[in-house]
């Protein structure tokens, strides 16, 4: 069942609410880095923080001769599409 908090506006509560979805996006998007920094190959070294992450997956996944599978190559391209996807609704709650 949903109620309203009485002792808090409506707008106070949208807020909060805001500042929640806002939390849990970045908590998101940091697990995403070390999942990837993870599923990297121990030849392959991803740095730590969302930014390298953003920008070497792009790399790895075009890199011929890294010598990743077929498979690891997808599941790399689906992390960089969430990413996208995390920092866009991110980008949304910060406007």
């Amino acid at each position: 069942m949903f109620r309203l908090n009485l002792e808090k506006s409506a707008e106070q509560q949208d807020v909060q609410n805001f500042h929640r979805q806002r939390k849990l996006i970045k908590k998101d998007r940091t697990a995403l880095g070390a999942n990837a920094r993870l599923v990297s190959r121990c030849d392959i070294v991803i740095h730590q923080g969302i930014s390298e992450v953003r920008c070497q997956l792009p790399l790895i996944i075009e890199d011929a001769e890294n010598g990743l599978t077929s498979l690891s190559r997808k599941l790399f391209s689906e992390l960089l599409d969430e990413l996208r996807l995390l920092d866009k609704r991110l980008k949304q709650c910060e406007q």
